[in-house]
C-alpha cells in the first residue's frame, strides 16, 4: 500500500496560466519531499488546463481535479480538502513562489509544537515581473495574532500550513464566500487551536492587477468586516456594529463620528481581550503599543475635532511614547516617498 504523504499542498486556479508553471515548480523543488500537490482548475477558460496536464505528465506527486463550472475559490478548495491524505495541509496560490525550505520549516515547527494548529510565515512581495517590492512580517505569537485578527488578516494565506484535523473540525472554508475566505476560516479556527507565524521569508507573494483582492475588492472588504465583527463581538460579549468593522477594514472614515465610533471600541476591546487570554508580558506590552497606535492615528486623522482630545490622552495612557514613535514613523515614511518620487 502506498504510504500517505506528510503534507498535502492544495492549489486552486482559475485562468492562471501566466504564472502557473513557476508556482508549481516552486513546490516540486522543495527540500521536503514527502508531499502531494493537488491542483483544481475551477473551470478556466484560458490555457490553464493544458499547462496543468503538461506539468503533471511525468510527476507522480501531482493530482489534478477540474470543475465543469466555476464554483469559486472556497468551494474549489473544499473539494480538494475532501481528498487530501496528508497530516498537514499547505496552501499555495497559482501566482506565488514558495522558497525551497518552506515546507520543511513549517513541518518542523508543527512537529515541535503540537498545540499549534496553523502556521504562516513572512513574505517578500513581488510585482508582475518578479521584481521585489519589499518584505512583510506579521506577528509571530498566538496572542498577537488573535489581537490582530480583530482588525485585519494577520497571515498571508498562501503561506499557511494547518493540521488537517483542525480544519476538518470547523468544516473547511465557507463555500458561500467568493473573497476573503481566509479571515473567516482563521476566525473559526481561533476558538479551537493556536496560531503562529515564522519570522523568516519563505514565500514570494505576487501583486498584480488580476488578483482576487483586486477583482473583488468590495466583496472582500465586506466579508473581512463580517469576520472581524464576529471576532470582536465574541470577545466583548455584545454585538459590534457592522459599520464600525467595515470602517476598520477600509481604514476610511467619512466623518469624525465614524472615527470616534472605532476609537470608543479600542479600550473595552483591549480590556476584554487581555482578561480572556493567557499572554506573556511581551505580548501584553506589544498589544498595548498597538492599541495606543490605533488610538493616536485616529485622533491625529481628526485632530481638529475637539472630541478627539480624550483619545490623544487615552493613547498616551497606553503608551507614553506613542506620539514620538508614530510621528517619527510618519516623517520617515514621507521622506521615503519623497525620494521615490524624486528618482522615479
Amino acid at each position: 500500500m502506498k504510504k500517505d504523504p506528510r503534507v498535502s499542498v492544495q492549489m486552486a486556479v482559475y485562468n492562471g496560466e501566466q504564472y502557473l508553471r513557476e508556482a508549481i515548480a516552486s513546490i516540486l523543488n522543495q527540500t521536503f519531499a514527502a508531499f502531494e500537490l493537488i491542483i483544481i482548475d475551477d473551470a478556466s477558460t484560458d490555457n490553464t488546463w493544458q499547462v496543468l496536464q503538461d506539468c503533471a505528465a511525468n510527476e507522480s506527486r501531482i493530482s489534478l481535479l477540474r470543475n465543469e463550472i466555476n464554483l469559486g475559490v472556497a468551494q474549489a478548495r473544499n473539494r480538494v480538502l475532501e481528498i487530501v491524505r496528508g497530516e498537514y495541509i499547505a496552501v499555495m496560490d497559482a501566482d506565488d513562489i514558495s522558497l525551497p525550505g518552506r515546507l520543511a520549516a513549517q513541518v518542523s515547527f508543527l512537529d515541535t509544537f503540537p498545540e499549534i494548529g496553523l502556521i504562516g510565515c513572512a513574505v517578500q512581495a513581488i510585482d508582475a515581473h518578479g521584481v521585489s517590492m519589499g518584505s512583510h512580517h506579521h506577528a509571530t505569537t498566538h496572542g498577537l495574532l488573535l489581537w490582530g485578527l480583530c482588525f485585519t488578516t494577520p497571515f498571508a494565506h498562501p503561506t499557511v500550513m494547518f493540521r488537517r484535523s483542525v480544519v476538518e473540525r470547523v468544516g473547511g472554508y465557507d463555500g458561500r464566500l467568493t473573497a476573503n475566505l481566509d479571515r473567516d476560516l482563521y476566525q473559526r479556527l481561533s476558538s479551537i487551536t493556536r496560531f503562529a507565524n515564522l519570522p523568516d521569508v519563505y514565500l514570494q507573494y505576487r501583486r498584480h492587477e488580476n488578483t482576487i483582492s483586486n477583482r473583488h475588492a468590495e466583496i472582500q472588504a465586506r466579508n473581512s468586516a463580517k469576520a472581524g465583527q464576529r471576532m470582536m463581538s465574541e470577545i466583548l460579549g455584545y454585538e459590534v456594529s457592522f459599520e464600525i468593522c467595515h470602517n476598520i477594514r477600509l481604514d476610511r472614515f467619512r466623518t469624525a463620528d465614524d472615527a470616534i465610533g472605532v476609537a470608543c471600541l479600542i479600550r473595552p476591546l483591549y480590556d476584554a481581550f487581555v482578561s480572556k487570554q493567557t499572554l506573556s508580558p511581551l505580548e501584553k506590552r506589544l498589544i498595548r503599543k498597538d492599541a495606543a497606535t490605533r488610538l493616536f492615528n485616529l485622533a491625529w486623522m481628526w485632530k481638529r475635532e475637539p472630541r478627539m482630545r480624550e483619545f490623544f490622552l487615552e493613547a498616551t495612557q497606553f503608551d507614553p511614547f506613542v506620539s514620538a514613535r508614530v510621528l517619527w514613523a510618519k516623517a520617515r515614511w514621507k521622506l521615503v516617498m519623497t525620494k521615490r518620487v524624486r528618482y522615479s
